[in-house]
């Protein structure tokens, strides 16, 4: 009975196991299979292998036909082909039409190297990490950047922030605030990013740091700029404010353009003190 049951539970959790002919095995204190309602349930010291795939949680269940499960209390998943350990509440499984799509659910910890995201839920693609949502109370800190938000997101190239917090440029040592994100990685840098609502962004090296805020900021890696508009567009550096309705900054350079009714404050010496 344990077999036949470990076996309905695998058919369950990964449908394409007959295609792919990997095996699936389960273990668990105690396995129910009920044939009127197609549901299955696993208690105690749950562990669920699949190929380089182990997942650990005290309670699971889910249909028979393959459509969904759900393993919860104190998961842990290591995906070892990915390089990924997960943590979550509650983890569910559901086949739909553009694959398995997996969602960790309270407490989502997803760890890959030095990369972690962080967040009350975490939805990916089976198999394919780079296309994910976090939702909630959002730390993510990637190889390209750092961002804590609301909701973060990416497909592939793509990515995408909303109540952002701050977002971190690592290669460009630029940080930003705003209501949402939206932009694209190439390598391991990020190519182009645009921002929107309340956005303030800010640049800091050895010369000293450059602030900008408007209600929308373009950054564009082939020109080296931030270019940041709207009506009340502004910018602070030590010594100047210039408000214009539009303001670029050439980050190599830290050279400020300011177009459209363009006003500079100068802070004399006895001002700064």
């Amino acid at each position: 009975m344990r077999k036949i049951i470990g076996a309905l539970l695998c058919l369950c959790l990964w449908t394409a196991v007959a295609a792919s002919q990997e095996t699936v095995t389960l273990n668990a204190e105690s396995l129910y299979y009920d044939p009127s309602t197609s549901q299955i349930k696993a208690s105690g010291s749950v562990v669920i292998r699949e190929a380089n795939i182990v997942i650990e949680a005290e309670e699971g269940e889910g249909k028979s036909d393959g459509s969904t499960f759900r393993l919860y209390g104190n998961v842990r998943g290591h995906f070892q082909k990915e390089g990924i350990d997960l943590t979550c509440d509650e983890l569910v499984v559901q086949q739909r039409e553009e694959g398995r799509i997996a969602t960790a659910k309270g407490n989502a910890k997803l760890l890959r190297g030095e990369e972690r995201i962080v967040a009350d839920e975490l939805e990916w693609l089976w198999g394919s990490p780079d296309n994910y949502v976090a939702r909630s109370n959002v730390d993510a800190v990637t190889s390209v950047y750092a961002v804590q938000a609301q909701e973060v997101g990416r497909r592939g190239g793509r990515f995408w922030a909303k109540d952002v917090k701050r977002f971190e440029d690592k290669a460009k040592g630029v940080t930003l605030s705003a209501r949402e994100i939206e932009g694209n990685i190439e390598g391991e840098e990020i190519k182009d990013l645009t921002a929107v609502g309340n956005v303030v962004v800010k640049q800091r090296t050895s010369q000293g740091e450059t602030t900008l805020s408007g209600n929308k900021a373009v950054y564009s890696k082939d020109r080296g700029t931030i270019t940041v508009t709207g009506k009340k567009a502004v910018a602070f550096q030590k010594d100047r404010t210039i408000r214009a309705d539009t303001l670029i900054l050439f980050l190599e350079s830290r050279r400020v353009e300011a177009h459209g009714s363009p006003q500079i404050e100068f802070l004399r010496e006895q001002e700064k003190k």
